[in-house]
């Protein structure tokens, strides 16, 4: 049997988005899916991720799931855009 994987579309990121939060028990604003959609990933274990990264984040500093407040959470790390070497 072989089957043909593809990453799911941006569509479907999103509706995994919306699925997840509601089984959670939190409704999400459009534009927070479509951010989580963006910068999430491709595959559903990272999408999943971040979705619950988010939502933990929620329920610790108990701020509003905006785009604001979203997109800052999301945003790279500066000791992550730093590269390692051996050196």
């Amino acid at each position: 049997l072989i089957v043909d994987m593809q990453p799911p579309t941006r569509e479907m990121r999103i509706a995994i988005i919306r699925s997840k939060a509601a089984h959670e028990g939190v409704e999400l604003p459009a534009d927070v899916a479509d951010l989580i959609a963006e910068r999430s990933g491709a595959s559903v274990r990272e999408i999943e991720g971040t979705l619950t990264r988010i939502l933990a984040w929620r329920a610790l500093r108990g701020m509003p799931l905006d785009g604001d407040n979203v997109g800052r959470l999301l945003a790279p790390s500066p000791a992550l855009r730093s590269r390692v070497s051996i050196d």
